[in-house]
């Protein structure tokens, strides 16, 4: 079963490259004391960006997903700052994007406003 919980420097060495990432505010989907997922928003002059790197798999779980998407826009609220976000390749990431709010700046970047 996927825990979510906060994110910790511990869970977030076990993504590559998201090692030196100046986090806002993270969370991680945990199963088995292993990484499987990290969500969150790092800040930047112009508001907030948001990141999410997940295992393929983790896509399935629907109930995880909408809670941790229900917890980082319960987050990105409280700033009241602009969430920007670029979109993958995969046709569901902009699927979902437009799904919470955010609207196609240009090309694959997004943004949400609260």
């Amino acid at each position: 079963m996927i825990e979510l919980v906060p994110a910790t420097a511990e869970l977030v060495g076990q993504k590559a490259g998201l090692k030196n990432l100046p986090c806002l505010r993270a969370i991680c989907g945990v199963e088995d004391g292993r990484m499987v997922g990290i969500a969150g928003t790092y800040l930047r002059d112009d508001g907030l960006i948001a990141f999410v790197e997940v295992d393929p798999w983790v896509w399935q779980h629907k109930r995880v997903v909408v809670k941790a998407a229900a917890k980082f826009f319960e987050w990105a609220r409280s700033t009241g700052l602009p969430v920007h976000a670029m979109a993958d390749e995969a046709p569901a990431s902009r699927r979902f994007l437009e799904h919470y709010g955010f609207k196609c700046l240009f090309g694959n970047i997004y943004e949400w406003h609260p």
